[in-house]
């Protein structure tokens, strides 16, 4: 009869296991703690990330309150007497207040070109001052005015000009409606980012009037000198020209579209500016009407 092995047995044999199979089972432990060790580091820099995060959006959604508070102070302001009235004449007005401190300042919307309104010619110094040659900024100016013009209108004025200029479009058809934003603009054949770049400062949706030929933009007056040496006559027709030394801005806010702009700066530099675009309501409850606000800029937030 075998006798049953005993503990020294056992143990002996065990011992004995091949020194290859030891080092793997070793192996195996050292990298269950390694594991271990990333998955809670990696949890730590998340929840650390997450809190981060929140932080950030507390302060930028923070920091966007102020400014639209302080385009709200400005418009109170704006419609005051006295000495608490402010004027639409884009000066900054500091509000330091215990719960706000911001700049904002109040324009007239003036002197840039509406692509939805500007008459050809105007259109084309403007496209020939931003760099084209004469026949494309002619032609890019035909193509905006197609783009922004309904179709029954499109095919009521010079039809057989827009046949032959919407033939070179190909499958591209025209939008056939008013332009709101710069990448409605630039979705117009010819128009390159390049040149939108250049145009987008002096280029506006929401105002009503033809810029003035004496305004103080230097992109503008070329485009002036520009008609003017084309012989062209000036895009303002039976309006009363001003000085040359008056200020785009000086003129009756209630009849134009106004651009409020407010900045704000948290402590550690964090700035953000936001700017509305209103149009005015005289006699209405609500004595503005916002067409966009937005923000502009932000740093470190």
């Amino acid at each position: 009869m075998t006798d049953a092995p005993n503990s020294s047995t056992m143990h002996n044999a065990s011992g004995n296991l091949p020194e290859t199979q030891q080092g793997f089972a070793l192996l195996l432990v050292l990298w269950t703690l390694v594991l271990i060790s990333l998955i809670g580091t990696a949890l730590l820099a998340g929840s650390k990330a997450a809190t981060e995060q929140d932080a950030a959006e507390t302060l930028l959604a923070t920091t966007q309150a102020e400014a639209d508070a302080a385009i709200q102070t400005a418009l109170y302001h704006l419609l005051a007497g006295g000495a608490a009235h402010w004027g639409a004449d884009g000066r900054f007005h500091a509000i330091t207040e215990p719960d706000l401190t911001a700049d904002v300042r109040i324009q007239v919307e003036a002197g840039k070109i509406n692509p939805n309104t500007a008459p050809p010619g105007l259109l084309t110094a403007v496209f020939e001052v931003a760099g084209l040659q004469t026949p494309a900024a002619q032609t890019l100016a035909r193509m905006t005015v197609l783009w922004r013009t309904p179709p029954s209108l499109a095919q009521q004025a010079n039809r057989q000009a827009n046949i032959s200029l919407l033939a070179t479009l190909g499958t591209c058809k025209p939008a056939a409606r008013p332009m709101h934003t710069l990448d409605d603009i630039g979705e117009i054949p010819g128009m390159t980012p390049n040149l939108l770049a250049t145009l987008a400062p002096h280029i506006s949706f929401t105002q009503k009037d033809m810029p003035s030929p004496h305004t103080r933009d230097p992109f503008m007056r070329a485009v002036f000198d520009r008609l003017q040496t084309q012989g062209g006559a000036p895009p303002i027709q039976g309006a009363s020209t001003p000085q040359r030394e008056q200020e785009d801005t000086a003129v009756d806010w209630a009849e134009h579209t106004l651009i409020v702009t407010a900045r704000v700066i948290r402590p550690g530099g964090h700035m953000l500016i936001r700017r509305a675009v209103l149009a005015p309501q005289p006699g209405r409850s609500t004595p503005f009407a916002f067409l966009s606000l937005g923000t502009i800029r932000q740093d470190q937030l």
